[in-house]
């Protein structure tokens, strides 16, 4: 269970958070970072996994699937992850909420996105990013960010909804 803090987990060769049953996010920030498949970012073998707040993102092959939020959440798969290069998220006004510079490559991977800020509207996810500029806070030694300015990358669209 996270009810607050800053959690940062990358795994080199497996699941990055690996509960075997629940997985409740109730606050704070974490950051969950698998690899290849079959590994995952999130990973509580099909079990419970609750969002209800908090800022959360986890790459991987795959990630378990949210069975209850109260927070919006969305998951984007086909995205391309790439070591040193960053994953930023837009708001639906185009505005840069936060930005998460990978620790590896991914082929083909899922990310798995929460923000309390999240509407239920058009988000877009970047990925490729090459850099992020001019952020108002910074964690991890700068692996995450929120705000600022992000360059370079490709993207795609994505609407969070609540279960």
């Amino acid at each position: 269970m996270f009810n607050g803090g800053h959690v940062y987990s990358h795994a080199s060769n497996n699941d990055a958070i690996d509960s075997n049953g629940i997985i409740t996010v109730n606050g704070g920030v974490v950051l969950a970072s698998g690899t290849n498949a079959p590994e995952e970012g999130f990973d509580c073998d099909n079990n419970r996994f609750v969002v209800n707040g908090g800022i959360l993102m986890g790459t991987g092959s795959a990630n378990s699937s949210v069975t209850s939020s109260s927070q919006p959440y969305a998951s984007v798969s086909s995205v391309t992850v790439s070591q040193g290069k960053y994953l930023t998220v837009k708001n639906s006004s185009g505005n840069v909420m936060f930005s998460y510079r990978c620790p590896n490559t991914v082929n083909s991977a899922t990310v798995l996105l929460s923000s309390p800020e999240f509407t239920l509207s058009s988000h877009t996810l970047m990925y490729g990013v090459t850099s992020v500029s001019g952020v108002s806070e910074s964690y991890f030694n700068g692996a995450f960010t929120i705000g600022g300015t992000a360059t370079g990358g490709s993207s795609k669209s994505f609407t969070p909804s609540t279960r």
